[in-house]
């Protein structure tokens, strides 16, 4: 593997486990009823709401579960899983 692939390949992934880090994050600051004024509690909201917001229209929330973050999560995490699975095969295959 180009070692250029495997620095974007990492890179990624680092992105992809910041971002569920984010959403475990909101979902945790809102099942403890966490004050939302505060300046890194509303960087967190920013970061997440563009992938919430559209969610929310399909699952809702409960009033202390943030049901729509933690579907979030997993898919993500099914869709990265079977993405590096993927290209793990294409890779040992192409060999």
């Amino acid at each position: 593997m180009q070692p250029t692939t495997e620095a974007i390949i990492y890179l990624a992934g680092i992105v992809v486990s910041l971002f569920s880090l984010a959403l475990l994050l909101r979902f945790l600051l809102q099942l403890t009823q966490t004050n939302f004024f505060n300046p890194i509690v509303q960087t967190i909201v920013k970061i997440t709401n563009p992938v919430l917001q559209p969610t929310r229209r399909l699952i809702p929330s409960t009033q202390y579960l943030n049901i729509p973050a933690i579907t979030i999560v997993i898919l993500i995490k099914i869709l990265w899983l079977q993405m590096s699975l993927n290209l793990e095969i294409k890779l040992y295959v192409s060999k």
